[in-house]
């Protein structure tokens, strides 16, 4: 199993730097006793310097092949209830938090349980690329968020979730409504096995708050209508959902360029909007 191939079809890429490892840790801000949940553990690589923190660990992977293997090669810390492993994808831990369990093996519910009952929880992750978008927003949006995220991410989208120069787009937008992200580090594709073909980075995502329930639905319904013609002017997008009337005022109250385009506005500007545009 130590030489298992990864699987293309799960996006596998086994980091193999005990120093990025390390620091990825570091990030997290751990400490004795604080519950993180680790996504695609794989082979155990970062979990092993996550149980170095004495933090308590739920990680969650979806090839039976590494759940298997993660049992033998950390038997003592899950006898212990230091580690817990939990078989399933990700994506169906959402279904899992609205109480809807079916969807997931009955030996992870119970771990599931636990952690969905703890106060607070961190989470640590080095997910495949095309999950970052989906398991980031999901995550800020649930009712009991993390308190701390530290993942893994191609560095482009990295860079344009920090970005600050007109260049925002749903992802960035989302993050920063409910966290402030920072990138960490830059992690060249050599400290992966397999070695993707770009670089990826440490992206931190902290002093997370749950959002107001209307407000944020009222925003996020915006901002997915603006964004749905991305590449057009934002007053001709939104003039085909709301009052031409009402956009002209908004555009002149907050100075903006008539001909900008959805990535053009920061998150106060998108705030702004939806303060002043009756939407519901």
């Amino acid at each position: 199993m130590a030489n298992k191939r990864p699987k293309k079809s799960l996006g596998q890429n086994f980091l193999t730097s005990k120093t990025i490892a390390e620091g990825v840790v570091s990030s997290a801000c751990l400490v004795s006793g604080e519950v993180v949940l680790e996504i695609g553990p794989g082979k155990g690589f970062l979990t092993k310097e996550l149980l170095k923190t004495g933090a308590r660990v739920v990680a969650i992977e979806k090839d039976k092949e590494l759940v298997f293997f993660l049992q033998s090669e950390f038997a003592e810390e899950l006898k212990t209830g230091k580690l817990k492993v939990v078989e399933g994808d990700v994506r169906e831990f959402f279904s899992f938090s609205e109480r809807n369990s079916s969807r997931l093996p009955k030996s992870g519910q119970g771990a599931l349980e636990e952690f969905l009952s703890s106060k607070t929880y961190k989470l640590v992750a080095n997910i495949p690329y095309y999950l970052t978008s989906h398991l980031t927003t999901s995550f800020l949006k649930l009712s009991n968020p993390p308190t701390i995220m530290v993942l893994m991410i191609q560095k482009e989208v990295a860079e344009r979730i920090v970005s600050k120069d007109g260049k925002e787009n749903l992802l960035s937008l989302s993050v920063k409504y409910y966290g402030e992200p920072k990138i960490e580090r830059l992690v060249k594709a050599g400290s992966f096995f397999p070695k993707p073909k770009v670089d990826s980075a440490v992206i931190s995502i902290k002093n997370i708050h749950i959002g107001k329930p209307k407000e944020g639905k009222n925003f996020f319904n915006l901002i997915e209508k603006g964004f749905s013609q991305r590449r057009k002017k934002l007053l001709s997008v939104l003039g085909q959902y709301y009052d031409k009337k009402i956009l002209a005022q908004a555009w002149r109250k907050y100075s903006l360029q008539e001909n900008i385009r959805p990535e053009g506005l920061s998150l106060k500007d998108w705030k702004s909007l939806t303060d002043f545009i009756p939407i519901e």
